[in-house]
């Protein structure tokens, strides 16, 4: 009885039923979808991460990695790949006079691959690609970044200060307007450039892009993701400390050593520049006795030079007496 009043009050009303329907098949079509929508938000970020290497781990030590640290690193537990690589922050100013807070990166890398949007790829020392994002309108082709490093040198890091943009470039880093801190005085950063790895100086790596073992095999922003990635973080935090003290003590023997070398140069040059001066004391000494003889010698001559000539005015006025004698004889004559 209940189910055939049912029929009939949707018979009755059937436009109003149908209008419910379509509002409760509309609505949980849409709620779905909002439902939905992070799921695969996050597979498509995974799959984007997994094309393009987006490694898992970025190790970042203000002393620098030398290449001991790589091969700790690189054979510690789960670790699949590590990229050791050189960078630096600085301020670049563009040839329409605008400064730009930059990140100057390696062009060829290890692990996380990059996307050439447009332009071509680096072939001289002096050429970079700039990063395709919302400032890049503002950029053309064959524009000239110059960098510089405030009141330091640009030049003690790299071996150009200049370069041209021959091409653009995404990066799976850098995803939202957002590229967060540089290293630079603290200052947001702005944008990256990757330039050829033989332009960097330094022996020494600034950054280790590190790659675990499984990582790929796991939804990427997960929380078991976040609980895998936290566990062998802590893990790898406990070698690169170990390398840290390592390289500190390194660089402090290092240091130490050219002290210690220089200061026996110092000794040996002071050493020997007060034997010079010992030398030359001596010379002015001796110098100085010889002047005061020739000083006596000249007193001498000089007296004798008087006596001299106090004998030949007494002389002379004999001479005169015997010319003016002689004078008068001949005039008697």
């Amino acid at each position: 009885m209940f189910r055939i009043e049912t029929f009939r009050l949707i018979v009755r009303t059937f436009r109003r039923f149908l209008s419910l329907t379509l509002i409760v098949m509309i609505g949980a079509g849409f709620m779905m979808g909002l439902m939905s929508t992070p799921t695969v938000l996050r597979e498509s970020v995974d799959e984007y991460y997994d094309e393009y290497s987006l490694d898992d781990l970025m190790i970042y030590s203000p002393y620098g990695f030398c290449d001991e640290d790589y091969l700790k690193i690189a054979s510690a537990e789960s670790v699949s790949s590590v990229f050791a690589s050189r960078e630096i922050d600085c301020h670049g100013l563009h040839n329409k006079g605008e400064s730009v807070t930059y990140r100057v990166s390696e062009l060829s890398r290890k692990n996380t691959q990059y996307k050439l949007v447009s332009g071509r790829m680096p072939q001289k020392n002096n050429e970079c690609l700039f990063l395709w994002n919302d400032m890049a309108h503002r950029y053309n082709l064959g524009d000239v970044i110059v960098l510089n490093y405030g009141d330091n040198d640009i030049n003690d890091y790299l071996t150009d200060s200049q370069y041209t943009i021959v091409g653009f470039f995404e990066s799976p880093y850098f995803l939202s307007k957002i590229k967060g801190a540089s290293n630079y005085n603290n200052e947001e950063l702005e944008c990256c450039i990757l330039i050829p790895n033989v332009n960097f100086i330094s022996e020494y790596y600034t950054t280790m892009y590190v790659t675990l073992d499984g990582a790929k095999d796991i939804l990427s922003n997960s929380d078991e993701y976040d609980r895998y990635i936290e566990e062998k973080r802590v893990d790898l935090e406990n070698v690169v400390a170990r390398q840290q003290s390592y390289l500190r003590d390194r660089l402090i023997a290092e240091a130490t050593e050219t002290l210690d070398a220089n200061e026996q140069l110092f000794e040996q040059i002071k050493s020997e520049g007060r034997k010079q001066l010992d030398d030359a004391k001596k010379q002015l000494d001796e110098a100085h006795i010889q002047i005061i003889a020739y000083e006596a010698q000249l007193n001498t001559l000089d007296a004798l030079v008087r006596s001299l000539q106090s004998a030949i005015e007494a002389d002379m006025g004999v001479f005169n007496e015997i010319h003016d004698f002689t004078a008068d004889i001949e005039t008697d004559i």
